[in-house]
């Protein structure tokens, strides 16, 4: 009897097969990417990696959360409040380029409006449910993104799966990228309560 539940575990063992991971080939319009700290639960130091760029997003100063830097390739640029520890308004701003980040309602941290100052460009940065700060949908005119944190409330390290148009320059990516890790930044240190 032991012999013959011996093999029995093991012909169901091997008869279970395991679905390989299908890696996202950014060949077919699809791109995959991270935002992360430097150090766990390092609010002042991030890296985005957009299609292969990697962008550092740090504050400025320590525990500055009004004032941010971005840099790549040689390109810097700062992200801003419009007035100090007003959570609700953003200005991202880099050579030729000035974007505002607002809550589209005060206080409503779920949903908020991206805009160029100098085109038609927008784009809508949302939770994918009421108050679920790890899921958030990037909706651009060209297409969506969907960005969620690796883990549930681990606000460390995002994923974003989807697609931005291949001719958007990258500051429109860091502005759409940075609402979900503000936001997260701005819970994780009390600034604002959800």
């Amino acid at each position: 009897m032991k012999i013959s539940l011996t093999l029995l575990w093991l012909m169901l063992i091997v008869s279970c097969e395991v679905d390989p991971i299908q890696p996202i080939n950014p060949a077919d319009g699809t791109s995959v990417v991270e935002m992360r700290t430097s150090f766990t639960e390092d609010w002042d130091s991030w890296r985005f990696d957009i299609n292969g760029t990697a962008v550092s997003v740090r504050t400025s100063f320590t525990e500055d959360w009004d004032n941010w830097e971005f840099s790549y390739a040689g390109i810097s640029g700062d992200i801003e409040t419009s007035f100090s520890e007003d959570w609700d308004n953003w200005r991202l701003t880099t050579d030729g380029v000035s974007i505002q980040l607002r809550t589209s309602f005060s206080d409503d941290w779920d949903n908020w409006d991206i805009d160029d100052n100098y085109s038609s460009w927008h784009a809508d940065v949302r939770t994918s449910f009421s108050e679920d700060f790890d899921d958030w949908d990037i909706i651009l005119s060209e297409g969506s993104l969907s960005a969620g944190t690796t883990f549930s409330n681990d606000f460390d390290r995002w994923s974003v799966a989807g697609s931005f148009p291949e001719d958007l320059q990258l500051s429109f990516r860091i502005a759409t990228l940075f609402v979900p890790v503000i936001t997260a930044v701005m819970i994780e240190n009390e600034l604002i309560i959800p």
